[in-house]
C-alpha cells in the first residue's frame, strides 16, 4: 500500500457529505491503485507556463504525445484541445506565478491549496483554477461548498486578495466518450458554510485519515516482523 498523502483542496472537497466509514473506505479503496491518469504536469508545469512564459499550446502537446501510457496520454491531450477552446474565447490573458497555501485541518494536517497562477487585469484580477477532471459534476453540493469555504480562508478572506476574483474553469465532458467543455465559474458559483459547518466536515474526514494512518503502520509493522521457519520434528517419521 503506498504512503498516505492529504489530497489537495479539489480532490479534499469531495470526500464530504458521507460518513466516517465512508471515508475510510474511499481512502483506502483509492490508495495505491494506479489509475493510469495523471494531470500532474499539466497542472504545476506546462499550463502556469502557456499564460505565465507563453509556452505555445503546440509545445505542450508535443511534451504529452511523450507520456509512455496511452490513456494518460490521450486524457492529457484532450485536457490541452479544451484549454485552447478557453483560450480562443479568452485571447491575450497573461499571469504571474502563485505560490500555494494550507487550510489546517488538525495538528501538522494541512490540506493543499493549489490555484496555478494570478490573471493579470486592471478591471478585476483572477486566480485561475484549471479543473482537469473529465467526470462532470464531482464539485456539485456539499463539495462544491467545501471548495468554497476553503478557497476563501486560504485566499479570498486576506487583504492582499481583497478585490480578486476566481476563475474556475470546468474542462469537463458531458459523459464518458464526450468532447471536454471549457465553462467558467466565479467565486459566486462556490457556496460558503460557516465554521462550524465546515469542521463537521474536516473533522470526520481528519478522524477517518488518521484511522487509515494508523491501520498502514500496523501492517508496516506486521511486514517487518521476522517469520518463523516451520516446526521441524525432532525425530521425523522417515521411511
Amino acid at each position: 500500500m503506498a504512503e498516505l498523502k492529504l489530497p489537495t483542496l479539489q480532490h479534499f472537497s469531495t470526500y464530504s457529505g458521507i460518513s466516517t466509514d465512508e471515508i475510510i473506505a474511499k481512502i483506502l479503496g483509492k490508495n495505491g491503485k494506479g489509475y493510469g491518469v495523471s494531470y500532474t504536469s499539466l497542472r504545476e508545469k506546462h499550463v502556469p507556463d502557456h499564460f505565465v512564459i507563453g509556452t505555445s499550446l503546440d509545445q505542450i502537446r508535443q511534451c504529452c504525445k511523450r507520456f509512455k501510457m496511452e490513456r494518460n496520454r490521450n486524457a492529457n491531450l484532450s485536457v490541452v484541445d479544451a484549454i485552447e477552446t478557453y483560450v480562443k474565447l479568452h485571447p491575450g490573458q497573461k499571469a504571474i506565478p502563485i505560490e500555494a497555501r494550507y487550510f489546517a485541518i488538525g495538528k501538522n494536517m494541512l490540506v493543499p491549496v493549489n490555484p496555478v497562477c494570478v490573471f493579470i487585469s486592471k478591471v478585476e484580477p483572477k486566480i485561475f483554477w484549471p479543473s482537469f477532471w473529465k467526470t462532470p459534476g464531482k464539485l456539485e453540493g456539499l463539495p462544491s461548498a467545501i471548495f468554497g469555504s476553503v478557497i476563501r480562508r486560504t485566499y479570498f478572506n486576506r487583504p492582499e486578495y481583497r478585490g480578486v476574483g476566481l476563475e474556475f474553469l470546468d474542462l469537463s465532458a458531458p459523459n464518458k466518450k464526450g468532447t471536454r467543455g471549457a465553462t467558467v465559474h466565479g467565486l459566486e458559483s462556490f457556496p460558503d458554510l460557516t465554521d462550524g459547518e465546515l469542521r463537521v466536515e474536516t473533522d470526520k474526514f481528519l478522524e477517518a485519515y488518521l484511522f487509515c494512518q494508523s491501520q498502514m503502520v500496523k501492517e508496516k509493522k506486521e511486514d517487518r516482523k521476522p517469520k518463523e521457519p516451520p516446526l521441524t520434528p525432532l525425530f521425523p517419521d522417515w521411511d
